[in-house]
C-alpha cells in the first residue's frame, strides 16, 4: 500500500515528527534491563510505527561505495530490530 503523505521540513522550527539514534535506543533498554529509568522512555513508542530496517536497506544500496561502513551499519540496525523483537514486550510492561 503506498500512502501518498509529504511531511513538511520544519513547523515552528522543529521537525513534526521526532527521530531517535539506534545508541539512545540501545542505551534505554540496557537501563530497562538493569532497573533504571530510561533516556527514552517506553510510552514515546507506544502505538506509532518505527522505521528502523529503511537505514539497513539504503546502507546495503551503497556498499559497493563503502563496504566497511555499509556492514557497520547494518550490524547496528540489526541488533535495534533485534532487540526490539526479542525485548519490545518488556517496554510494554513498563
Amino acid at each position: 500500500m503506498l500512502i501518498n503523505y509529504r511531511a513538511p521540513g520544519l513547523v515552528a522550527g522543529r521537525r513534526p515528527y521526532p527521530s531517535y539514534e539506534a545508541a539512545m535506543v540501545l542505551k534505554s533498554l540496557g537501563q530497562v534491563d538493569v532497573g533504571e529509568t530510561p533516556e527514552i522512555p517506553a510510552e514515546v513508542f507506544a502505538g506509532k510505527i518505527v522505521f528502523v530496517g529503511l537505514n539497513a536497506l539504503t546502507a546495503l544500496v551503497f556498499i559497493e561505495a563503502a563496504p566497511a561502513w555499509g556492514i557497520i551499519l547494518i550490524t547496528v540496525d540489526v541488533v535495534v530490530i533485534y532487540a526490539i523483537t526479542v525485548h519490545g514486550s518488556e517496554l510494554r510492561d513498563l
